[in-house]
């Protein structure tokens, strides 16, 4: 059963906009977990809804593809019924998943997997259909084979496909592009890449407006996915694939800064994969798939919250931190640097709120300079709290700190305190 009606022409003016980003910054430090389908020997992270769910793909041990659904820390597999390979790229809050099957002989189709439900999705005439994409709205985007027109990008709205053929030039026969939608956002943007004589280069569709995106210095731009704050993630990688690094653009195209994210430990060179970034959600949370540096050599899916731990030291210099609740002064807290997190310059001071909960905006002023607090011989950050802001109640025995780092990654730290009348 298909889930589209005949394709209508491209309906997006081809308007051309090439961004190009002059530099990139090191990430703060996030929070990095692996995931590894038990009795796998690859696993692929493809996407992540708002409330945490993850989907993708894994090979068994008779390299055989699969999709799964990570849901509470818990496995299911996805097959398309009789398919011989299966793989989920995209999911809704709702928990609808879009992605692909392959039945015999080699056939490829998209689908949608609603309520229980496997239905396919064929574009009319085309020779294959891979479903990348979907929005909250049961928007999907994904490309397809020769003949539609001579395949290419796609858009299903409401029943009906548009043809996403970017106006990119390439070395089509018709002297366009291929296009490659990867994801599409809640407000309908769409991103993805197209490939030109053999490279990669992102895309923003937006508005009707198509937005060439790329990083200068490598060979290939891959956009991946983006949120509804506008945020964009995707991949660079050298002229052959290998090479690769993720990335997160905050904020879209009006900020324009980029932040590479690499899973911690995991070094690319020539001859390995490295780190390639996947999708994002509405908190910030991305996923992604990094290729091992020890043998095993394999792929292994990654989550990386939106959020960092980060050492704390309550009243420095005092051993346990002692708390009066009838105390009309301040609390001062450290965060404390490491060799890759630099307190002083990575943390957004104005966001910080400390206390019993770490919700209480408390916040009174932080030294102008850094401070050595550990002994570390690094500079950390030193601020203070109002005592009676920061809610303490006696018998408490954890100060909790929360804020962002400059780049919007939430922080989180805690530290023991004994709090009295």
């Amino acid at each position: 059963m298909t889930h589209m009606k005949s394709p209508v022409p491209l309906s997006y003016l081809p308007i051309i906009i090439s961004v190009g980003f002059a530099a990139s910054q090191p990430a703060v430090a996030r929070d990095f977990a692996s995931i590894d389908v038990p009795g796998a020997i690859g696993t692929f992270a493809r996407a992540i809804n708002s409330n945490g769910d993850i989907v993708g793909m894994y090979f068994d041990s008779a390299f055989n593809e699969h999709g799964f659904l990570l849901h509470a820390g818990a496995f299911t597999l996805l097959d398309f019924p009789g398919a011989e390979q299966t793989e989920a790229n995209g999911i809704t809050s709702h928990g609808d998943i879009v992605g692909t099957y392959i039945d015999p002989p080699f056939n490829e189709h998209g689908f949608l997997f609603h309520n229980g439900t496997f239905t396919s999705i064929d574009v009319p005439g085309s020779s294959f259909t891979f479903a990348s994409g979907i929005n909250d709205q049961g928007d999907i985007v994904g490309n397809s084979g020769a003949p539609f027109p001579q395949g290419g990008g796609f858009l299903l709205h409401a029943g009906v496909i548009t043809d996403l053929k970017s106006p990119f030039p390439g070395d089509r026969p018709d002297g366009s592009a291929s296009t490659f939608p990867t994801a599409i956002g809640p407000q309908g943007d769409i991103v993805g890449f197209y490939i030109p004589h053999q490279t990669g280069t992102g895309f923003l569709l937006s508005g009707g407006v198509w937005t060439s995106i790329s990083i200068p210095g490598e060979s290939q731009t891959r956009i991946s996915g983006i949120n509804s704050q506008g945020d964009i993630v995707g991949s660079i990688f050298d002229d052959i694939g290998f090479n690769s690094h993720g990335f997160l653009i905050r904020g879209g195209l009006k900020i324009g800064v980029v932040t590479m994210l690499d899973f911690p430990g995991i070094i690319s060179n020539g001859s390995s994969n490295g780190t390639q970034v996947s999708g994002i959600n509405d908190h910030g949370d991305i996923v992604g798939n990094y290729v091992s540096s020890t043998p095993p050599i394999r792929t292994h899916g990654f989550v990386s919250l939106n959020s960092q731990t980060v050492s704390i030291v309550i009243k420095p210099g005092e051993g346990l931190a002692t708390i009066n609740t009838q105390s009309k002064g301040t609390i001062p807290v450290a965060i404390l640097s490491t060799a890759d997190f630099d307190a002083t310059s990575a943390v957004d001071r104005s966001s910080l709120t400390f206390g019993r909960t770490g919700n209480e905006h408390s916040l009174t002023f932080c030294n102008a300079g850094g401070g050595e607090v550990n002994g570390d011989g690094l500079q950390d950050l030193v601020c203070h709290f109002s005592t009676q802001i920061s809610n303490f109640q006696a018998g408490n025995s954890v100060g909790v700190l929360k804020g962002a780092a400059i780049d919007g990654t939430s922080i989180q730290g805690q530290g023991p305190v004994r709090v009295f009348r």
